[in-house]
């Protein structure tokens, strides 16, 4: 079976994303209360259960949608190469999804925290 991305396309993919991501991360605003808090226990997990099956279910989603496109390319008898770029596009629109969840079960983990 053909791989649906080559190797290029996967270091294509993480750069275009690291550089888009890391922006947003460097420039969010802190929080007005962060260094009132107590620190966090260490015994504790950053992720919720929840989170991490949220992680996991976003993840694996993606890649079966990115394997899917690809394999309905090739059904379609399109070529290879235009089969390969639609399955890195998948990949390039899903993969901030799948950052704005995991920020989302990692603020969602925070909250349960300071609940306690």
């Amino acid at each position: 079976m053909t791989l649906p991305l080559t190797p290029v396309q996967v270091l294509w993919v993480n750069t275009i994303t690291v550089v888009t991501l890391a922006p947003a991360l460097a420039f969010e605003p802190g929080e007005p209360d962060i260094m009132r808090r107590p620190p966090r226990d260490p015994k504790e997990s950053i992720l919720t259960r929840a989170g991490v099956v949220r992680i996991v279910y976003v993840s694996l989603l993606l890649g079966a949608v990115t394997i899917g496109v690809f394999l309905l390319g090739q059904s379609m008898d399109v070529p290879l190469e235009i089969s390969r770029t639609t399955a890195v596009n998948t990949l390039v629109v899903g993969v901030p999804i799948r950052a704005g969840v995991l920020v989302f079960a990692v603020v969602e983990a925070d909250k349960a925290l300071r609940r306690r």
